[in-house]
């Protein structure tokens, strides 16, 4: 299997939804997109657009060239764009059924059911809709003839020569968002799976209950355990299924915020029932950007490191806000140095890379980096920004955050909390048991306390002691990170996240930093200040995040960029 992205490409990426735009638009949005700095672009397939009837497969446009996938795909290869082409089948996009064609919503009897046996019906508002069972022997073969159609049809784009180069594997698969131990799912061949698995045939499946022990019993540990395999279960029979029609296509998995971080989905458990593939969480927030985003991106960041996932990388990437229809807005629009700083806290947080989402405007959302008509927007000057000091850095991936802390992040607690939690949409439920949620509520207290006194952590089955972080600084609103790279070069992160961070003087102390720091992407050094030792006073730039290497003995690699500054005025890289 080949990467999602070669070892020395940039890994970030862009959503463009071609089908929701004016094909006439489409190569000046494509040429956007390069206009940006980016060579990889993501689109998904709408099941229900492409397949409206069963057997009526149009990925040619013969029902509209919206629906024309092989134009869009030259487009691409002659704009030398790389395509992470994902056909679902549920792909969520503030889309009817989540791309789900009407005929398969409707047939009860694939259909899953809650623990009352009632059909469960996912996604938000307005696209609330009825969600097949990942077991259902029925929707699997819908599925099947779906995925095998779209890539036999497709065939000739993919390979060394592309464009497309990778794919996704359903989306966020969470039975569109039913999260919780009774939300999913009891629909009879699910029961049976479940039953197979634990090698009792007339078991029957738990139900919830408020009084008696806090922990799970063995019986609601089976049931834990098994919807963690029955997702892992059913991403592996679609690999399968893609890997038949599309040999060798690298694959991606996109994970959801749940009440209880990583489970059902676990990283960890679908890295290694799928390897090789890239397996990381979705990141959205609600405007304000606040703390408690940026700890839940640190902690997402860490459990991707613990899963062994070969690249640290976020699927989905808020750029932008989703506008669907009917919705109560009753938050500000986030704005260009918000989102820039939200982009940038992710990769001092430790992830390596990220798909933009979207990239592109089209209906149901509003704010991305390029509109509809392909013009460049305020928030894709942001993105211009941050791409030009990611290029300039080059071979990002070979650093690393360091960790001044590690902190305990166990199966145990969290399948006891996870017994107590509601769904992702109402994580409180009648059932709740504080008793349970209490070892869980412990490791995400401490992650807020590490994440508000400045402490890059790692998770891990066992905690460790607070050690000082190489990096301080007391400036509210600013996130500061040290990153090195195997040689010791130090790459030092500066992310200004509230409007006041924006245009203060930020004082940061670094340890080991010698006696200057080299904007990544050009510009004069910041040299110490003579009061301290490591003491740097860095002024605002215009941007949310500032890079900048530390020219320090340890540095055994700096960009070419701070090596040709450094040989013009004759100074030494040390």
């Amino acid at each position: 299997m080949t990467p999602v992205f070669p070892d020395d490409a940039l890994p970030i990426s862009g959503e463009v939804q071609f089908w929701r735009l004016d094909p006439d638009n489409w190569d000046s949005v494509l040429g956007a997109v390069r206009e940006l700095g980016l060579d990889t672009i993501a689109t998904y397939l709408s099941w229900r657009r492409h397949e409206p009837d069963p057997g009526t497969f149009d990925l040619s446009g013969r029902h509209g060239p919206e629906l024309d996938v092989h134009r869009f795909l030259e487009l691409c290869r002659q704009h030398e764009l790389r395509v992470i082409l994902k056909p679902g089948p549920w792909i969520c996009a503030e889309e009817r059924n989540g791309g789900f064609p009407d005929w398969i919503v409707d047939d009860d009897a694939m259909i899953a059911l809650d623990w009352q046996r009632r059909p469960v019906s996912g996604y938000n508002p307005p696209f609330k809709h009825p969600m097949p069972s990942y077991a259902s022997r029925s929707f699997r073969d819908h599925v099947e003839k779906w995925i095998t159609a779209v890539w036999q049809d497709l065939l000739d784009y993919t390979g060394p020569d592309g464009p497309i180069v990778a794919t996704q594997y359903d989306n966020e698969p969470s039975v569109g968002f039913q999260d919780s131990m009774y939300g999913f799912d009891y629909h009879p061949e699910a029961v049976e799976s479940w039953r197979a698995q634990l090698g009792v045939p007339d078991a029957e499946p738990p139900t919830p209950r408020v009084h008696g022990r806090a922990e799970p019993t063995d019986l609601e540990l089976s049931w834990q355990w098994w919807q963690r395999t029955y997702i892992r279960d059913y991403l592996t029979w679609l690999a399968d299924v893609t890997s038949k029609s599309a040999p060798g296509l690298a694959g991606s998995v996109n994970l959801n915020t749940h009440p209880v971080r990583g489970w059902p989905q676990d990283g960890g458990v679908l890295v290694t029932g799928l390897p090789g593939t890239v397996v990381g969480e979705d990141h959205y927030f609600v405007p304000p950007l606040d703390g408690d985003d940026l700890t839940g991106m640190a902690i997402a960041a860490g459990q991707a490191r613990l899963s062994g996932s070969p690249l640290i990388w976020a699927p989905e990437m808020q750029a932008g806000i989703w506008r669907s229809p009917g919705e109560s807005v009753d938050y500000p629009d986030p704005t260009p140095h918000e989102l820039e700083a939200w982009w940038g806290a992710s990769l001092a947080l430790g992830y390596q890379g990220f798909n933009w989402y979207m990239l592109a405007d089209r209906d149901n959302w509003e704010l991305a980096p390029i509109d509809p008509q392909g013009r460049i927007t305020p928030v894709g000057e942001a993105a211009r920004r941050l791409i030009r000091q990611l290029r300039a850095v080059g071979h990002l991936r070979s650093y690393r955050p360091e960790a001044s802390r590690t902190i305990a992040w166990t199966d145990a607690a969290r399948a006891s909390a996870y017994r107590v939690r509601g769904t992702q949409a109402h994580p409180v439920a009648p059932w709740d048991d504080a008793r349970a949620r209490e070892d869980y509520g412990h490791a995400e207290t401490q992650a807020h306390l590490a994440f508000e006194s400045g402490h890059q952590f790692d998770l891990a089955p066992q905690g460790s002691e607070l050690s000082p972080p190489s990096v301080r600084t007391t400036a509210p609103g600013c996130l500061v990170r040290v990153h090195r790279a195997p040689g010791g070069a130090a790459l030092i992160w500066v992310v200004r996240w509230t409007p006041a961070a924006l245009i203060a003087t930020i004082t940061v102390e670094l340890d080991d930093a010698g006696h200057r720091l080299e904007p990544a992407d050009g510009g004069e050094a910041i040299a110490v200040d003579r009061s301290a030792d490591g003491v740097f006073c860095i002024p605002p730039s215009g941007s949310a995040v500032q890079l900048f290497v530390s020219l320090s003995t340890r540095a055994a690699v700096i960009p070419e960029s701070a090596r040709n500054r450094s040989r013009s005025r004759g100074d030494e890289s040390d």
